[in-house]
């Protein structure tokens, strides 16, 4: 093998493994996304809908809840936030919506044991 000839191959191994990495850092970002958060399922519930509404956008992103036995709150969370979708039972409709942001401490912080 001449020089030339090798140093084409290293190239077009170490730019198919660039290229392999790139699309699947891509691929994996989309994907886990969509995992960890649930602020579009939020985000779909408007106060004023209806329970069964609310329920039906919930089941088809895997978010069971007890709001069909009488509770009145559907509490759910992700990596971020913690979520809560308050019902009224008589009227059957969402009464509230409440998101609150998760806390999480950094390495540095988590070894340096610095109090929250």
């Amino acid at each position: 093998m001449t020089g030339v000839f090798k140093s084409a191959v290293l190239r077009s191994i170490v730019l198919g493994v660039i290229l392999g990495l790139l699309v699947n850092v891509v691929s994996f970002g989309f994907d886990v996304s969509s995992y960890l958060s649930n602020a579009r399922t939020f985000d779909q519930i408007h106060i004023g809908d209806s329970r069964s509404k609310a329920l039906e956008v919930l089941q088809k992103d895997r978010i069971w809840c007890d709001l069909t036995s009488g509770s009145r709150f559907c509490r759910f969370s992700d990596f971020w936030r913690d979520y809560e979708i308050g019902t009224d039972s008589a009227n059957r409709i969402v009464t509230s919506k409440y998101m609150v942001e998760r806390e999480h401490r950094t390495f540095l912080s988590k070894l340096a044991g610095v109090a929250r």
